[in-house]
């Protein structure tokens, strides 16, 4: 089993490139006793992605491929005349990637054909997750909080004269040290964040314009509107392919679990520890 390993490894680490018995014919490059052929290099660029396989179907992109698998290829025999395949922690990485890769396969041969979600199963699932694709409606504001209502009632009437910026006000006045280095920007929130009498107060107020003193725990908060966003509600066709791709990842996930039950009944397995 450990032969098995190790050598499944090295495929692992010198894969798409073959040694001096592979067969001469296509051959773009040699590197000590191996070789890589031009059907390694297509299939190199087969199993990309197809943002990455666009470019490195160019004469181009095979030349700047060829260039990292030599690259690659003398690392690797740089590596193994140094004998660390053969240090523990490396071994135990090849096999990791081995598992990993043979895992893969495993899945993949076992689950046959590909998986697949239907146009009602996408609906059904839009209509039964609503909230999932409404934006409710958002404030952006600024925030200076004051100990007493009679300051706070002062620098309201600076602010309400333009006799001072909000900016300013902040970093004289404000009590609220989270917020005061950003000129207490608070960010964005629902209207049910710091209670209905803030989401009342800025909802009656256009940009930059500033709430009268409202009472909370730590003394008396002017709030500033920057932005108000108003509620988004997506439809089906703006998030239909982001469903797809979700309810596919979930299909494929109970099929793998399918699979392993079915495994774990079929083969002998046995667990000593107890954790």
């Amino acid at each position: 089993m450990k032969k098995m390993i190790l050598v499944l490894g090295l495929v692992v680490v010198i894969a798409g490139c073959r040694t001096k018995s592979s067969a001469q014919s296509n051959i773009v490059a040699k590197v000590g006793s191996y070789t890589i052929t031009m059907g390694d290099l297509e299939q190199k660029v087969a199993n990309m992605p197809p943002y990455t396989k666009q470019f490195y179907s160019t004469p181009q992109g095979k030349k700047q491929l060829l260039d990292d698998m030599v690259n690659r290829l003398l690392l690797v025999n740089a590596a193994l005349q140094q004998g660390l395949d053969k240090k523990p922690d490396i071994k135990a990485k090849i096999k990791d990637a081995t598992y990993d890769i043979l895992s893969k396969a495993a899945v993949d041969s076992f689950m046959g054909r590909a998986i697949t979600v239907t146009d009602k199963e996408i609906a059904d699932y839009y209509t039964s997750h609503q909230t999932q694709f409404n934006t409710p409606e958002l404030f952006h504001a600024k925030r200076i909080v004051i100990r007493t209502q009679k300051g706070a009632e002062q620098i309201y009437g600076k602010l309400r004269l333009k006799k001072m910026t909000f900016d300013n006000a902040v970093k004289a006045y404000s009590t609220d040290v989270p917020t005061r280095p950003s000129n207490g920007d608070i960010g964005f929130f629902t209207k049910d964040a710091f209670g209905s009498e803030v989401a009342k107060a800025l909802s009656g107020l256009r940009p930059d314009g500033v709430t009268r003193p409202i009472r909370t725990t730590t003394g008396w908060a002017i709030y500033l509107l920057v932005e108000k966003r108003l509620p988004v509600s997506m439809n089906l066709e703006q998030v239909k392919n982001n469903i797809r791709r979700m309810l596919e990842q979930q299909k494929q996930g109970e099929a793998i679990n399918n699979l392993e039950k079915k495994l774990r009944n079929k083969n002998k397995v046995i667990i000593y520890a107890r954790f």
